[in-house]
């Protein structure tokens, strides 16, 4: 069976485009856009992929392919995806989404016109929000009102955390100093810290991350 005509494409259309529930009615997915510049390379790409993501789920979109999953990457996917195109020579780009809330089917599209906007002509192999983030900073900072709330998910309404990636940006990313500038123990700033990262994909603890997160939550 083609990856492309599995049962569980027509159900993510089905949720994309008629309004019908998420897959098993996953609260939560993640999404790949790939971008395969060879068609002769596509096969062998999404069949690397679906080894590695075992309940991923692809479909074809405007020419680009998209790769739905359900469960958080507990590896470096860049480090893979650098080896696999050193490996076969693929010419492939791919943007790699942060946690979506399946209740938000929207969200989606405003990604992925986003992805269009200001990712799908760079050369960079492996990109995320930290990149989309970058280059929207750069262009048109009012497009951070679009993708903030995605981004922050379920930090959006707390004001807590925005307090913790102020201060850790002030502190140049001492979470030592952090935690003494916010009076919260250290241990609690590492476990708030890994739960922005796994909420957002941003990594507070680097700079490139910290600077971008900070104009995302200062922007109204």
């Amino acid at each position: 069976m083609s990856l492309l005509t599995n049962p569980l494409t027509i159900k993510i259309e089905n949720y994309l485009f008629n309004n019908k529930e998420m897959v098993n009615d996953e609260k939560h997915y993640y999404f790949w856009i790939i971008d395969i510049e060879e068609e002769k390379d596509v096969k062998h790409a999404l069949d690397f992929f679906e080894e590695i993501f075992i309940d991923s789920i692809f479909l074809k979109y405007e020419k680009k392919y998209l790769m739905f999953y359900f469960r958080e990457i507990d590896f470096d996917i860049e480090n893979i995806i650098n080896s696999m195109i050193d490996d076969f020579s693929f010419k492939i780009r791919i943007y790699a989404s942060s946690r979506m809330d399946s209740k938000k089917r929207e969200d989606f599209f405003s990604v992925y016109s986003l992805y269009k906007k200001y990712l799908s002509n760079k050369s960079k192999l492996y990109m995320t929000n930290v990149d989309l983030g970058n280059e929207i900073i750069g262009l048109n900072i009012n497009d951070l009102r679009v993708i903030k709330p995605i981004i922050l998910n379920k930090l959006q309404d707390d004001p807590q955390m925005e307090i913790l990636i102020q201060a850790m940006f002030k502190n140049n990313l001492n979470v030592t100093q952090t935690a003494n500038d916010i009076y919260m123990h250290r241990n609690t700033v590492i476990k708030k810290l890994d739960y922005i990262k796994k909420e957002t994909g941003f990594n507070i603890q680097k700079f490139y991350d910290a600077n971008i997160m900070s104009w995302i939550i200062k922007i109204r």
